[in-house]
């Protein structure tokens, strides 16, 4: 079986042919973006393809308050969402929290199956292991061609 993973911004449309196909969908948390609107498109996702596929990322760094983390996590919960990509985010500092690792603390208790970042070009297997696998269940890269680092990793 093929699995096939799909990303979207909160605000991007996608056919119901793309829901029905992906296995996860991913919705990015961009700059400037609330995370409530992330879930809101997950919750939107998992009810056009009836069961949990969505994938919301928490961008540490783009969060704009600890409470706003909590009570979208909240409504995540109890729509069903059952995982999470929690990633550093591209703002250089943040207002709530400045990591994965913050972020990891702050919502472990929610029983997510958490997600990381991971980056091949960047850092060892081993590494990741040591250090992230730790913690998350697995891990997410971006998009990568060279075969050869990827099968080395």
């Amino acid at each position: 079986m093929i699995k096939i993973s799909v990303e979207k911004t909160p605000n991007q449309k996608m056919s119901q042919y793309a829901i029905d196909t992906a296995t996860t969908v991913s919705i990015t948390h961009l700059p400037k973006t609330y995370l409530s609107q992330v879930v809101n498109a997950a919750i939107d996702i998992n009810e056009l393809a009836g069961k949990a596929k969505a994938m919301p990322h928490i961008a540490a760094r783009n969060l704009h308050s600890e409470r706003g983390l909590h009570t979208s996590l909240d409504r995540a919960k109890k729509a069903g969402i059952d995982k999470v990509l929690v990633i550093g985010g591209s703002e250089k500092k943040g207002r709530a929290f400045q990591g994965v690792d913050e972020v990891y603390s702050a919502i472990s208790r929610y029983g997510f199956d958490m997600y990381c970042g991971v980056y091949p070009q960047d850092e060892s297997f081993y590494h990741a292991c040591a250090t992230k696998y730790t913690k998350f269940l697995k891990g997410i890269t971006q998009l990568c061609f060279n075969t050869k680092m990827l099968n080395a990793w």
